[in-house]
């Protein structure tokens, strides 16, 4: 073979091995560029799901802290009685009615003042306040009024005896808190938002 076939043919190999040098580096790049999109569809796609658990998160504490809200009741009892669960001396409310609720309860001071039970109790009927929320228990039991419960009643003060056919609504950790006014209501009465924020942390 001639030297000039020889150059020729040398030439030719250099072009092939450019050619394929070229083709390699923009495979490379194309390859680099797709991994490159692929990590930052990944990213982009793991932010939406981040910031869509974020909502979904927020949306259920919402859910929750309404249906919480929602769910707390008030219970209009009224004086000198409603004083006397705050102090401790009556851990029973007597009701002619069950209920299934349990957990906080409101409660709120009817309008209207028993005077002379209250003297009876050995509270001034002019210090009681009516008409509004005035402390937070924790229903935890009802179940048949009995003498059991009458007895320690009366030996608190906070009773006159023995009523077959009611309930002992069973009253725990009594806390008083600044009046809220507000109008009573028969049976449980559901608790504003506004005014449990007025509140603030209830009994657990």
């Amino acid at each position: 073979m001639s030297v000039r076939k020889q150059a020729a043919k040398k030439a030719a190999l250099t072009r092939k091995h450019r050619a394929a040098g070229i083709k390699a580096a923009r495979t490379r790049k194309l390859r680099e560029a797709g991994r490159k999109a692929a990590v930052t569809k990944r990213r982009r796609e793991a932010a939406r799901k981040a910031v869509e658990t974020r909502r979904r998160n927020l949306r259920t504490a919402r859910g929750i802290a309404n249906r919480e809200s929602a769910s707390i009741r008030g219970l209009t009892i009224r004086q000198p009685w409603a004083e006397l669960i705050l102090r401790g001396r009556k851990p029973y409310e007597l009701r002619s009615w069950e209920t299934k609720y349990r957990g906080p309860l409101l409660i709120h001071a009817g309008a209207n003042v028993e005077r002379q039970n209250a003297l009876a109790m050995g509270l001034n009927p002019d210090n009681l306040i009516s008409g509004a929320y005035v402390g937070i228990v924790w229903l935890t039991e009802v179940r048949p009024h009995s003498r059991k419960d009458a007895r320690l009643l009366k030996k608190n003060r906070a009773g006159f005896g023995w009523f077959p056919g009611n309930f002992s609504w069973v009253l725990r950790k009594p806390r008083r808190i600044p009046p809220i006014k507000a109008k009573g209501k028969l049976g449980l009465i559901k608790v504003s938002r506004a005014v449990l924020r007025r509140i603030g942390k209830l009994p657990s």
